[in-house]
């Protein structure tokens, strides 16, 4: 799970102290339009392929074998922008009180990318990365609609078939690696969900606003 939290206090205290005082004020309105920030600030950070400081995101280490050359990381599916940014996301985490605000992604793989990190295989010695549309389509070698062959090293190795093209004395074999072999991905981290400075200024320009609006209605 990669989450972020913010209380009014830790973004504009002397603001909210004046406000405290307003007992009787409920702040969700304030707090949701510093929701609405947060997910412009989200997006943007998808969209240009930087971390919330402007810190560019390291680039794929092999090209997705279904990219036409245009490899962003973290936009394979949209499921993860999706899982922060959109309440019908999956795993979207997201829960408001009077003042505060909980907003993140719960999808299993979304705090490796946000924080980096190395995965190894769990039920076997290799992590199997698909680097056909086939393999990528089947998943899991084990799936794979035809046999496959192996050739493995002491760093790795691949999964491959043997198929035979052409005809007559053009007949030739043609070896196709539908799958990587990996003893570990090693994750950089591409932080996706955090408060720049402009974000910060941002939601305390919210607060000041609708700290305002408390006072001119008395």
């Amino acid at each position: 799970m990669a989450s972020q939290s913010f209380t009014l206090s830790e973004l504009a205290d002397d603001l909210l102290r004046q406000a405290q005082a307003l007992a009787d004020v409920d702040a969700t309105q304030a707090i949701d339009r510093c929701r609405v920030a947060i997910v412009a600030s989200v997006k943007e950070n998808f969209a240009g392929n930087h971390s919330p400081d402007g810190q560019p995101w390291k680039g794929l280490l092999f090209p997705r074998v279904r990219s036409k050359g245009k490899d962003m990381p973290l936009r394979d599916r949209g499921i993860l922008m999706a899982s922060v940014t959109s309440t019908a996301g999956e795993k979207h985490v997201e829960e408001i009180t009077r003042t505060t605000l909980e907003m993140g992604t719960a999808l299993d793989y979304a705090a490796v990318h946000q924080d980096g990190g190395t995965i190894y295989p769990k039920k076997g010695k290799f992590l199997a990365v698909p680097r056909t549309i086939e393999a990528y389509r089947a998943g899991s070698p084990r799936r794979f609609p035809r046999p496959l062959s192996f050739a493995v090293g002491k760093k790795g190795g691949v999964m491959f078939e043997i198929k035979q093209t052409g005809r007559g004395k053009s007949k030739k074999a043609q070896r196709i690696n539908h799958y990587m072999l990996l003893l570990k991905a090693v994750i950089p981290q591409r932080e996706f969900l955090g408060f720049s400075q402009q974000l910060q200024d941002r939601i305390e320009e919210i607060i000041a606003d609708w700290y305002e609006e408390q006072v001119t209605r008395g």
